[in-house]
Formats: C-alpha cells, sequence, structure tokens
C-alpha cells in the first residue's frame, strides 16, 4: 500500500482509501455483516483512510463503520461530513445547516454512531450560502479546539470559497468528483457544481498543500466494466437518481469503458484497478474514496494501489479520453 502525506496533514494517510456509502443500504445487495468483513480486510491490507457521512442511510453507514472499527480504531483515519441533516420519520426532510448551533448539536450525533471520541477529518459536505464562512468555519475552529475534531475540509467548494475559508481557519482538504470519465463535471446526481477539478481544483490543492480526496473515482460502479445497462441498478438503489446513468448519456459511456477495457486486459487486471490507478498516480490526489461492500472488492482497490502505469499507457488512455472529451464532463 502506497501512503501520502501533503502538507497541511500531520498523518500520511493510504493512497486508496474506503468510501462508505456503498455500505449504507442505499445501494444494491448491502450486508451489514459483510460491510464490518470488509472493513477488516481493509485495515489488514494496509488501507487506513474510511471516507463517511451522517446522510449516508441516515447515519447507518456511520453506524456500521463504528461497529466494525471496534477494538482497531487507532488503526483508522476518520474522515466524516456536516451540514446535511435531516427530520421526520420514513418521508425525511433533509436540509444543509451550516450554522454553528446545528454543527455542535450534529458532531455529537456523528460521535455517538461512530462509537469514537474524535473524527480525524469532518467536512463540509456542501456549501450553502444561507450561513456566512467565518461562522461555520469558527465553528469548527471550536470544536476542533474541544478535541471532537483533529482537523477540517471542505468538499464541492470552487476554488474562490475555498479561498475565502483560508480567511477563517486553516483547512487541510479538499473533495471532490473526479474519475476517468468525470475530469471537469459541471453536475452531480443532478446537482450543478461551482468547481472544475482538473481545470481550479487540482492548482489549487497544490500550491496550498491541501489533500485531495476524489469520490466516486469508478463513476459509481460504471468503471467496473460490470454495468452493461440501466437494468443493472435495484428499483431503490439510488445510483437511478443519476442522469449520467440513464439512456443514451449511459450508452455514450458504456463506448468510453468499452475502449478502456483492453487497456485493462493488456495489463491483466480489472478496469476497477486501472481506474484507481490512474488516480493514484497523479500527485494532486492523495487518497482515492473508492467504495466497497465486499472482501474481494477490498482486495481489488487495495491491488490498485501498488500498480504501476508507464508513460506510454497513460498517453493511451488520454488519447481515448480526448476523443471522447465531447461527451465526457
Amino acid at each position: 500500500m502506497r501512503y501520502k502525506q501533503p502538507e497541511r496533514m500531520e498523518r500520511q494517510v493510504s493512497a486508496v482509501g474506503f468510501g462508505t456509502w456503498n455500505i449504507s443500504g442505499q445501494w444494491n445487495n448491502t450486508d451489514d455483516d459483510e460491510a464490518v468483513r470488509a472493513v477488516n480486510a481493509a485495515l489488514d491490507a494496509g488501507i487506513t483512510l474510511f471516507d463517511t457521512a451522517p446522510i449516508y442511510g441516515f447515519g447507518h453507514a456511520e453506524e456500521v463503520l463504528g461497529r466494525a472499527l471496534k477494538g482497531r480504531r487507532d488503526e483508522a483515519f476518520i474522515a466524516s461530513k456536516c451540514g446535511l441533516v435531516w427530520s421526520g420519520g420514513s418521508k425525511r426532510k433533509v436540509e444543509n445547516n451550516l450554522s454553528p448551533e446545528s454543527l455542535m448539536q450534529e458532531i455529537d450525533q456523528v460521535l455517538t454512531r461512530l462509537q469514537t471520541d474524535r473524527v480525524d477529518l469532518w467536512q463540509i459536505h456542501w456549501p450553502n450560502d444561507d450561513y456566512p464562512l467565518s461562522d461555520t468555519i469558527g465553528a469548527l475552529e471550536e470544536i476542533r479546539t474541544a478535541g471532537k475534531i483533529l482537523s477540517y475540509g471542505a468538499c464541492n467548494f470552487s476554488a474562490d470559497r475555498m479561498i475565502e475559508a483560508e480567511e477563517y481557519g486553516r483547512p487541510v482538504s479538499y473533495q471532490g468528483l473526479y474519475n476517468m470519465l468525470e475530469r471537469n463535471p459541471s453536475g452531480y446526481h443532478g446537482i450543478e457544481l461551482e468547481y472544475r477539478s482538473e481545470k481550479e481544483i487540482f492548482p489549487l490543492v497544490k500550491s496550498k498543500g491541501l489533500a485531495f480526496l476524489p469520490y466516486s473515482p469508478l463513476m459509481q460502479g460504471l468503471l467496473s466494466g460490470k454495468i452493461r445497462s440501466a437494468d443493472y441498478f435495484a428499483r431503490k438503489d439510488v445510483r437511478n437518481a443519476n442522469e449520467k446513468l440513464k439512456g443514451e448519456r449511459l450508452e455514450q459511456h458504456l463506448r468510453v469503458v468499452a475502449e478502456l477495457n483492453p487497456l485493462a486486459e493488456e495489463l491483466r487486471v480489472s478496469l476497477a484497478e486501472l481506474s484507481i490507478a490512474w488516480l493514484v498516480q497523479k500527485e494532486e490526489i492523495t487518497s482515492v474514496i473508492a467504495g466497497a461492500r465486499t472482501v474481494e472488492q477490498i482486495r481489488t482497490n487495495a491491488a490498485a494501489a501498488d500498480l504501476s502505469l508507464d508513460q506510454g499507457l497513460l498517453d493511451r488512455i488520454d488519447r481515448i479520453l480526448e476523443e471522447h472529451s465531447g461527451i465526457l464532463e
């Protein structure tokens, strides 16, 4: 396993992390006991960074992760998130609340679900102009001083918003959408993104010494090579809400996948391993947030961290992606 430590992080983390949205109960075929085994297999493979969020399964992903890390908490670097809170029963109402009052309550709920006394990295999940950023960062600094979090960062911020955050505190990380097929995406699940990953965020994290944690490295499973049509997703699978995985958009992306597959076959690896290794080799990227539900998937993800891609292969990948740039975001 490779490890990376950008300037602002006080601890090195594995180049491939464990994303827990997959074990929240909102994706196909999730099983809590298997998820616990997967988390322990990840630790055994040298994976240290575990990325989660309260909204993943409305607390369920954090609860499963907390259960899995019992007795091994100090081996893990837990990165959770804040801001998306909910109320109500089966028809939950979700809001993005970044007020200091809400954050103070939310962190205690997060710690309870995770069965821990601190979160290593707490990230603002989505920006919200309803609350002054100075107040939000001020609250995060207060929570950090209390020892409930060790550091904080942001997800899905524009470069300008990250620069503003630096006026009020010291964020250490940035998390954004990035994978082979979404290098400068303009949207995610119908949400317009205010940043372009390669064009705007890469230069920022490099100049500031921030960790960059790309989410959806396999484009929600598309780069696993296993998805052939929209029928792959169960009725309740949250990925049904992703417009890029429907109709003609999906067919266009599948054509790109078909061109990438032979490159993976040449290396005798899966397309998933090739896609993760492509991310790991980028100097701007600290830890790839790779989702997993099973021990087998963990082994695939961990193996990708040690896979070296030569420049010739990287150039061939770039040519394929460039040829399809008109449909890729």
